[in-house]
C-alpha cells in the first residue's frame, strides 16, 4: 500500500504528487495507491485524487482511515494472525 500525500495549498505540489502517483502505478501495478491531498480547510480547488483531507479539522480522515482498514483487511490472514517479520543481515 502506497500513500502519496500532497499539500493542497500548493498547486505545483499537487501536480507533482499526481505525476509521482501515476508513475508509481505504472511501475508497480500490483500495489494499491492512494493519492491524498491535505489542507481541505484552506484549498479552494478540488484536485483529482482519491481523498481530500484536512489534518487540522479532521475532514475526510474517517473516509481515509476506513479505506486503509479495508485495504489492510484484504491482505490479512485471519487464520494466521502473525505480522510478517524479517531480520536484515
Amino acid at each position: 500500500l502506497v500513500i502519496c500525500l500532497a499539500d493542497g495549498s500548493r498547486a505545483e505540489e499537487v501536480e507533482q504528487a499526481a505525476h509521482w502517483t501515476a508513475t508509481l502505478q505504472l511501475q508497480f501495478p500490483e500495489k494499491k495507491m492512494f493519492f491524498v491531498v491535505n489542507k481541505q480547510d484552506i484549498t479552494t480547488s478540488t484536485p483529482m485524487c482519491d481523498f481530500i483531507i484536512s489534518a487540522k479539522t479532521g475532514e475526510g480522515l474517517d473516509a481515509l482511515k476506513l479505506a486503509l482498514v479495508e485495504e489492510v483487511k484484504q491482505d490479512f490472514d485471519f487464520a494466521n494472525p502473525k505480522i510478517p517479520y524479517s531480520k536484515n543481515p
